[in-house]
């Protein structure tokens, strides 16, 4: 393997018919003004005004001997051509930094044509444009660089000075140009010699940065190439990785790899899948996010993110049949995956709408390669049915009883493999049931009815999390309470938790001696109870505004007043002259029974 490294200018990039083609596996346009655009014309700014001032103070003075800007290296793979046609390099790395070089050389230029500066523009232009000449039947090899599919649409509007129809929307390619284009603008206004201006310009752009280019041949492995280039670990790192490899992969099946990639990997690099989220500790992309579940669901492992594509590679080793059916699969995962966490579950996934809520409002991610694996292997749907409401109710039962749920994946990616090992999917909900029920250490236990009740007994509402899983249980109470003959059937979407008696009592709640041996102190003894979930039902914003720390007498006719809720008719028929830390308990117990009805114990199953 040859790898040849060299200082190059963007004349001396771009000058003759050449095309930069980046691969498809690459990821998208991701640089951004902040980041980027702005540092890089601050830097071409302050070349052009230092340009302008040597010149003017010696007529005679070179490029080649003012200071020049290095803008970084990219690493290109020569392609095999025909005699005859446009050279074509492969850019292996550095897609983002050659990009942004052209869209400021287009952005460049078009002011230049704008402003009737004939002779930089025509210059700049044979930096950007490959000679019509030249061109064969591809349209689009007139562009010297030529991003990945993803980003094709809006990179030939960007770089057409008269584009037409409707612009595209949320690109970063669209808004980069637009930027600098907009500088440029900025800086040549109000030159007394904009042609002058417009020259040291392009001097500047041409001559003055430079960029390191690391030409391998032919025989060159991109694969290695890649990883060693990537291994500081950037957040879509995996996914990058399994992509390229699938692409490298096809080709060597001798699948043609532009339509492997529109056929299976466009769609996963749409910006949904783009779209950073919480993974853990962890910000990553989503996509970069179901592929660990996906993995872990394949191999029933408990993988660390950073050995996903090793995992990835050993599966498609031993996979006997094409990478295009691996492609297939994951993207048939994906959309299953997407449905599992829509806000508003659609099509067939509205039948599990409540469990759905229920993990999305428990914020549940160890579930992730159970659902996979359930709703990807034609399992039967009253056997999805009785799996999910048996790990809704394990699930339920021991976050209220306040167990922590590190080490659950490892846990239930055994409960993956049994299914995987066990064959018929026609009994996969019977076999969740029995390995749930099987459960005996403290860390997955299924908690009894009497563990479930004393642990809501005393459970309280500290911090977000916690304030989500009660909202959530009182939302079934509320949902279970209502009749069918009930006005309204769903509830509001803008509902809080409220303390009936309030956090800062003081006020208008005087204390009337309650005391307990823990807390013989009436008052920490009341602040300890105040957060039981007897205390707390839902409200609109604007009524929890009204009444927040307002006594129980207004309170209660506010709520008698303005409240739909059967939660709230309840708290009504149950408070009377005073709502004291009796009534407290009362309702704390009565909430609880509801609860071991809503998520039955294993004794049920």
């Amino acid at each position: 393997m040859t790898i040849d490294a060299n200082v190059r200018t963007p004349e001396q990039l771009f000058k003759g018919s050449i095309r930069y083609v980046v691969p498809a596996y690459q990821r998208r346009y991701v640089w951004n003004k902040t980041e980027q655009w702005e540092p890089l014309w601050e830097d071409v700014q302050r070349l052009a005004d230092g340009y302008m001032t040597l010149t003017q103070e010696d007529a005679n003075i070179t490029s080649d001997k003012l200071r020049s800007h290095f803008l970084g290296a990219v690493v290109l793979q020569q392609e095999p051509t025909p005699t005859g046609s446009i050279e074509v390099r492969r850019v292996i790395d550095g897609q983002q930094r050659l990009t942004t070089l052209q869209i400021l050389l287009d952005a460049v230029q078009e002011v230049f044509e704008l402003k009737g500066l004939a002779r930089p523009a025509r210059q700049l232009s044979n930096l950007i444009l490959n000679d019509e000449d030249d061109i064969e039947d591809d349209e689009d090899e007139r562009y010297k660089v030529w991003p990945s599919a993803n980003d094709q649409k809006e990179f030939r509007y960007a770089m057409h000075n008269d584009s037409t129809g409707t612009r595209p929307t949320k690109s970063l390619i669209i808004d980069a140009h637009d930027f600098f284009r907009c500088q440029v603008e900025k800086w040549l206004d109000g030159r007394d010699d904009p042609i002058s201006f417009a020259s040291g310009l392009r001097v500047v752009l041409a001559r003055m940065l430079q960029v390191v280019v690391i030409d391998l041949d032919a025989n060159a492995e991109p694969q290695i190439i890649f990883e060693t280039l990537n291994a500081r670990g950037t957040p879509l790192l995996q996914a990058d990785l399994v992509r390229n490899y699938m692409i490298l992969k096809a080709k060597a099946e001798g699948l043609d790899e532009d339509d492997f990639n529109r056929k299976w990997l466009v769609a996963l690099s749409q910006p949904y899948w783009q779209e950073e989220v919480r993974f853990g500790r962890l910000v990553r992309a989503r996509f970069e996010q179901f592929l660990y579940y996906w993995m872990m669901m394949k191999t029933a492992k408990d993988l660390r993110l950073d050995e996903v594509f090793r995992e990835f590679q050993k599966l498609v080793e031993v996979h006997e049949g094409s990478v295009a059916e691996i492609a297939a699969d994951i993207v048939r995962c994906a959309e299953v995956f997407r449905e599992l966490n829509r806000p508003s579950p659609t099509g067939a996934f509205r039948r599990w709408s409540g469990y759905l809520h229920f993990r999305s409002a428990l914020d549940i991610n160890v579930d992730s390669p159970l659902m996979l694996w359930l709703f990807t292997k034609d399992v039967p749907t009253e056997q999805i049915d009785l799996a999910l409401t048996a790990f809704e109710s394990w699930y339920a039962r021991r976050t209220f009883w306040g167990k922590r749920t590190e080490g659950l994946n490892r846990d239930l990616l055994g409960l993956v493999a049994l299914l995987e090992d066990g064959g018929d999917v026609h009994s996969a909900g019977s076999r969740v049931v029995e390995w749930l029920k099987g459960q005996e250490s403290e860390r997955t236990v299924w908690i009894s009815d009497g563990r479930f009740v004393e642990a809501l007994t005393e459970y309280r509402s500290y911090g977000r999390l916690a304030r989500g899983r009660v909202a959530h249980l009182l939302e079934r109470v509320e949902i279970g309470l209502r009749t069918s003959q009930a006005e309204l059937q769903t509830l509001p979407g803008n509902l809080q938790i409220e303390h009936i008696m309030p956090k800062r009592w003081e006020r208008h709640w005087p204390l009337t001696g309650e005391t307990h041996p823990n807390y013989p102190d009436a008052r920490d003894y009341r602040n300890y109870v105040v957060d039981f979930l007897g205390n707390l039902t839902l409200v609109t914003g604007k009524l929890n505004a009204s009444v927040s720390n307002g006594p129980w007498e207004a309170k209660r006719s506010a709520l008698e007043k303005h409240s739909v809720l059967f939660l709230n008719k309840d708290v009504i028929h149950q408070g009377g002259p005073t709502w004291a830390l009796a009534d407290i308990h009362e309702r704390t117990h009565r909430l609880a029974a509801r609860a071991v009805e809503i998520w039955p114990g294993p004794d049920k199953f």
